[in-house]
């Protein structure tokens, strides 16, 4: 039985390049630090959860904040790759405006987050699929299990969309592993996402970057999952698995956003490149 995690199956099916760069060459590519903060909150997170699930009562936001400083002095590091503006401003800088908006983060999840009460936090779990006549394993964590569905936690820059929790095949996953536990369909399906907003202030013609204090926000996005989802899950974990064990490695569409700078930290080296702005050239033309 082979052992594949949910997200090298989402990466082999987004792009089988950036695919096979990571998993079967090995090139991890260095953090960044909108990684490393949403790390930083993943877990403080957890141990929010973790402690009420033990002691039946929240943290403090003064103890969140200890669990912060702890958790920023190991994930800010010097292994992160800096941007040239991030550069510019330079690390120490960096970690106190992130750390700003973490605290900021911290006082909306003990705000909002106390009224989803968890049965599980950071779960590791893993389902088996019928693939070809024999069972392959996808393992994944499941963020936070509900009594009465699923919550993963998302950072980002900018609000995650509807189509996108709509869409998401871990979110299919983490509810068929509720649907194996529970015996029921999951009755919330829920992103609880921290907008981060942009780091920086909008830079005007040839000003230098300087950081900014655009406030953290909140947005949590429900969505729904039915047994035809599962199914639909079981063709897409099947796929995926075929073209590993084949070695196909798939790149991504030209149009798509995950072949780009922002989204692909291999893109400045794909092979793939040239090929794909000369075609996207000759499409404009």
């Amino acid at each position: 039985m082979s052992h594949l995690s949910a997200s090298a199956i989402i990466k082999l099916l987004s792009c089988g390049e950036s695919y096979r760069r990571c998993y079967v060459e090995g090139e991890r590519l260095a953090g960044s630090c909108a990684t490393a903060a949403g790390q930083c909150f993943h877990k403080v997170a957890q141990m929010h959860n973790e402690y009420y699930i033990e002691n039946k009562k929240w943290l403090s936001k003064a103890v969140l904040y200890e669990k912060l400083f702890e958790v920023m002095n190991t994930e800010f590091n010097s292994d992160l790759k800096l941007n040239p503006k991030e550069a510019y401003v330079g690390m120490a800088n960096l970690k106190l405006a992130y750390g700003k908006k973490l605290k900021e983060a911290i006082d909306l999840l003990v705000e909002h987050d106390k009224q989803f009460i968890p049965l599980e936090a950071e779960k590791k779990m893993e389902l088996n699929f019928n693939v070809s006549g024999q069972t392959e394993a996808v393992w994944f964590t499941m963020d936070k299990m509900l009594t009465d569905g699923i919550m993963d936690y998302k950072t980002s820059g900018m609000a995650k969309t509807q189509a996108k929790i709509d869409n998401d095949i871990a979110m299919t996953i983490y509810a068929l592993a509720y649907y194996a536990t529970r015996k029921e369909l999951p009755k919330q399906i829920m992103y609880f996402n921290i907008i981060w907003g942009s780091i920086f202030k909008r830079q005007i013609g040839g000003k230098k970057p300087e950081l900014g204090d655009t406030p953290v926000k909140l947005a949590i996005l429900t969505t729904t999952r039915t047994m035809d989802d599962f199914r639909c899950l079981q063709r897409y974990v099947s796929m995926a698995l075929e073209l590993k064990n084949k070695g196909v490695y798939i790149p991504a569409s030209p149009d798509s956003e995950k072949c780009s700078p922002p989204f692909c930290g291999y893109w400045q080296t794909c092979r793939y490149k040239s090929k794909r702005v000369k075609e996207t050239q000759t499409i404009d033309v």
